[in-house]
């Protein structure tokens, strides 16, 4: 039996020094050869007002269009790589979730059928307290549940995470 694959990129190389959609874009489809890419959050942070968002969705999609990328997923990155749904304060995780619904909305306009990102991360004082620790977890699993039916209605096909900085 053939196993047919399908090479891809993560974009976190471009992160800074090739912020530029035109930039990345062209990298990766004339120098790389790569066809198939994983946009990642930190060339584009939904936290940016709605106008930059929109404009910035609109000339990645001409870029990728013009050389013939396939954004299939997305995924947050080094900036992006802090507590979300595991924060101590209930405000915070509340916040994350809202960003990462606006995060999938823009991954579906990018093209994506899936994002994701890492489970979350326990402080010390979260992870040292055993009931405090279960309570964190427990709220991060609830809020990865709202977030995969929103991943739903929008059409996405799956929603992955990392299991990093959870307790065995």
């Amino acid at each position: 039996m053939a196993v047919k694959l399908k090479l891809g990129i993560n974009l976190g190389f471009a992160i800074n020094k090739y912020a530029e959609p035109e930039v990345w874009s062209r990298i990766v489809a004339e120098e790389m050869g790569v066809k198939t890419v994983q946009f990642v959050a930190d060339l584009l942070n939904v936290f940016l007002p709605d106008e930059i968002v929109k404009e910035q969705v609109e000339r990645i999609n001409r870029s990728t269009e013009r050389h013939g990328l396939d954004i299939t997923s997305t995924f947050t990155s080094a900036f992006t790589r802090v507590n979300h749904f595991m924060h101590p304060d209930a405000a915070v995780r509340k916040v994350w979730l809202d960003w990462f619904k606006r995060f999938a909305k823009v991954s579906r306009e990018l093209g994506a059928v899936t994002t994701g990102s890492h489970f979350g991360i326990l402080t010390f004082a979260d992870y040292d307290d055993q009931a405090r620790r279960e309570f964190i977890i427990g709220e991060a699993l609830r809020n990865w549940q709202e977030l995969s039916w929103y991943c739903k209605d929008l059409g996405m096909t799956h929603l992955l995470f990392e299991p990093m900085s959870i307790p065995p």
